[in-house]
C-alpha cells in the first residue's frame, strides 16, 4: 500500500479519508486553497517532506508553486498539483504525475559562491576592510560608526561573500528556517549564502526576541531568522 503525506487546508477531510483502502493519508493544516481550486504556495514545505521522509512515506504532494523546495529532499518522491482536483484524481488513480527530481549537492555545488553584493565591489574604506577581515577571521562582532551615506550598510551587506561559505548542513537548516517564516522566493530551493538580517531601527527588543504576532511564535522572530547570518543593528536596538 502506497502513503502519501498531503498538505493542505478547507478541504473536506472525511472525502478524502475514505481513499484509505487505497492510500494511507497525513493531513496537514498549511496549505490554501482558492476559490477555483487552485493550490497556493504554502510554508514550511521543506520541513515537512523531510519529516516525510523520515516517516518513510513513498512521496508528497504540493503547490506546484513549492515543488522545487521541497525536491531538495532526495529519496521522496515530490509531485507538483495545481489544483484539489488533480490531488483527487492522483489518488483515484485517474492522473499520472512525474515526480520532481533535484541533483541537491549538484545544485549546491554550482550555486554556493554566487553573491548578490561581493565585497571586491567596495572601493577605497582600507582600514574598515581590514577590520572587516579580522573579524570576519575571528569570528568577531563589528562595531561601525558614521554619518549616514558614509558606506555602514553598504559594506554590512558584501559581509557574507567573505565569510566561511555554507556547508550543505548549514544550508539546510538555514533554508528550514526561513521556509516556515515564509521569507523564501517563490520557486526557490536551497539559500546558498549567508542571509543578511537589517530589521527596521525601531524595532524593539521585545519585537526582536517574540515577534510580531503578540505571542512567541520562534519561526516569526528576528532573533531565529538571524541564525548563520549576517545581522545589522541599529545602536539604539542594542538593548537587550
Amino acid at each position: 500500500m502506497a502513503r502519501v503525506f498531503i498538505s493542505y487546508k478547507r478541504v473536506d477531510k472525511a472525502k478524502v479519508l475514505k481513499l484509505k483502502d487505497t492510500i494511507e493519508a497525513a493531513i496537514g493544516e498549511d496549505c490554501w486553497i482558492d476559490l477555483d481550486c487552485s493550490l497556493l504556495p504554502i510554508k514550511g514545505v521543506l520541513p515537512m517532506a523531510i519529516e516525510a521522509r523520515s516517516e518513510q512515506l513513498d512521496g508528497i504532494l504540493v503547490p506546484s508553486a513549492n515543488v522545487m523546495e521541497a525536491a531538495v529532499v532526495n529519496r521522496l518522491n515530490v509531485y507538483g498539483v495545481d489544483n484539489i482536483i488533480d490531488v483527487v484524481d492522483f489518488l483515484n488513480g485517474q492522473r499520472q504525475l512525474e515526480p520532481t527530481v533535484i541533483n541537491t549537492r549538484e545544485m549546491f555545488s554550482q550555486q554556493v559562491n554566487r553573491y548578490d553584493f561581493d565585497f571586491s565591489e567596495v572601493k577605497g574604506q582600507e582600514n574598515v576592510k581590514r577590520a572587516f577581515e579580522v573579524a570576519c577571521a575571528g569570528g568577531h562582532n563589528i562595531l561601525l560608526i558614521g554619518s549616514p551615506g558614509s558606506g555602514k550598510s553598504m559594506m554590512a551587506k558584501r559581509l557574507p561573500s567573505i565569510l566561511p561559505p555554507f556547508t550543505l548542513q548549514e544550508a539546510l537548516e538555514t533554508t528550514k528556517i526561513h521556509s516556515v517564516a515564509g521569507k523564501l522566493e517563490r520557486g526557490s530551493t536551497l539559500m546558498t549564502c549567508r542571509p543578511f538580517r537589517s530589521p527596521h531601527h525601531t524595532i524593539s527588543p521585545m519585537t526582536q526576541i517574540y515577534g510580531f504576532d503578540g505571542g512567541f511564535l520562534p519561526h516569526k522572530t528576528e532573533d531565529c531568522a538571524g541564525i548563520r547570518s549576517v545581522n545589522k543593528y541599529r545602536a539604539n536596538n542594542t538593548q537587550r
